[in-house]
């Protein structure tokens, strides 16, 4: 019984040290940039709620504003706060190019985000388009080389890797902590098997023209995960998408226990009620054995611990818990600029053992998410009803 546990571990130990060896080929691939100029209109759906949102948005100004790069801020008629933020910046900011777009609330049945989009893409007066949600950073000098591979006849659609930035609570630095001890083991070794599927819904660029040709994002309006629906239009006309090397920053601010569990089912959700019943079989299989799986392998040394405790067991479940801080801690400061304090490293462990519990829970739950305040019912066909706007609490 305990050889087999060994050999278990042993397999799971060389996936790992496998996916790590992955991203290092990955960066080091991609190590060589050109100078690029492109022009492109950067579409943002703002809304208010997050303390950081000022910051993130004028850190953008400060990184990327260019002669030939627009910022198209895309906010609603009744969100006052989130006028008055980017009403400042654009008075502070003079030099750059900058538009305030506001809309009316968009009919019940419509994305809210998506219907921002449909009237940036109109407003956007570049070659190339880049959708960046509010609380993402860009870094500097490196949106020319993610926008270059469209270039390339058969790449559709270009986009970053996320790693989060805001420790200024628990709550915050256990979110923090989930995506910077998954996102690059995720995202960066998937591609060495098949293309990507999906994108980063965070940040990504494609051609106006050609987002248009293909129907746009009013073809796709009624979708809830919009990163997907967008993914599987371009996919579905014989586009395909590229995972490049730009890692990018995201600030949220995560306000107590009950915003934190809402953030994660969210997320979760979304896997649940599209990406995960939309792809084909041997793609779902793929998917579940290279990321899902492994998620499960720290409960599972957890409860064997707790079933049959010694010394053995002990040890197992140190050495993993172990492996895979060394492993976080190393990734962290090759690639995101240890963007997680020291401290709150600490957290890393308490990710690997109890978020596939939520996520386990999230799967025999119901499928109602709260978006910033939108209460919304995700139904199978991926689309959604509105149970409450944020305005009508």
């Amino acid at each position: 019984m305990n050889l087999w546990i060994i050999i278990f571990i042993v397999i799971v130990a060389a996936e790992r040290l496998a996916k790590v060896i992955a991203i290092e080929y990955f960066f080091y691939k991609h190590r060589n940039t050109t100078d690029t100029c492109v022009n492109i209109s950067i579409l943002q759906p703002i809304l208010s709620g997050d303390p950081t949102l000022s910051d993130c948005l004028e850190q953008n100004i400060i990184n990327i504003a260019r002669e030939n790069i627009e910022f198209v801020w895309l906010v609603d008629d009744n969100d006052p706060t989130a006028q008055q933020i980017c009403g400042v910046l654009k008075d502070k900011h003079p030099k750059a190019d900058i538009h305030i777009v506001s809309q009316p609330a968009p009919p019940r049945d419509v994305n809210p985000k998506t219907f921002k989009l449909i009237k940036g893409v109109e407003v956007a007066k570049h070659e190339f388009i880049a959708v960046l949600d509010d609380d993402t950073i860009l870094p500097t000098n490196q949106l020319q080389n993610c926008a270059r591979h469209l270039n390339k006849q058969d790449i559709g659609m270009c986009f970053g890797l996320p790693y989060y930035l805001n420790h200024s609570n628990l709550w915050s630095s256990l979110v923090s902590c989930f995506v910077n001890s998954n996102s690059l083991l995720t995202y960066v070794p998937y591609t060495f098997l098949i293309d990507p599927i999906t994108v980063n819904g965070m940040f990504y660029v494609v051609n106006k023209q050609e987002l248009q040709s293909f129907g746009g994002f009013a073809s796709i309006k009624n979708q809830l995960c919009d990163d997907f629906a967008v993914a599987n239009l371009f996919l579905n006309n014989n586009k395909k998408l590229m995972q490049t090397p730009l890692l990018h920053g995201i600030s949220t601010q995560v306000n107590g226990c009950v915003h934190y569990h809402k953030l994660i089912s969210r997320w979760m959700i979304f896997i649940k009620e599209t990406l995960a019943k939309d792809l084909k079989l041997p793609t779902r299989i793929l998917f579940f054995l290279v990321i899902m799986l492994p998620s499960f392998v720290g409960p599972s040394l957890l409860i064997y611990a707790c079933i049959q405790p010694g010394m053995f067991s002990g040890g197992l479940l140190a050495g993993y818990a172990l492996y895979c801080y060394s492993i976080f801690m190393y990734l962290s400061r090759r690639f995101l600029n240890s963007s997680t304090p020291l401290l709150h490293t600490l957290l890393q462990p308490f990710i690997l053992f109890v978020v596939p519990f939520q996520f386990t829970l999230t799967l025999i739950s119901g499928n109602t998410i709260n978006w910033r305040g939108h209460v919304m019912r995700v139904k199978k066909s991926g689309q959604f009803e509105f149970v409450k706007r944020r305005e009508e609490e």
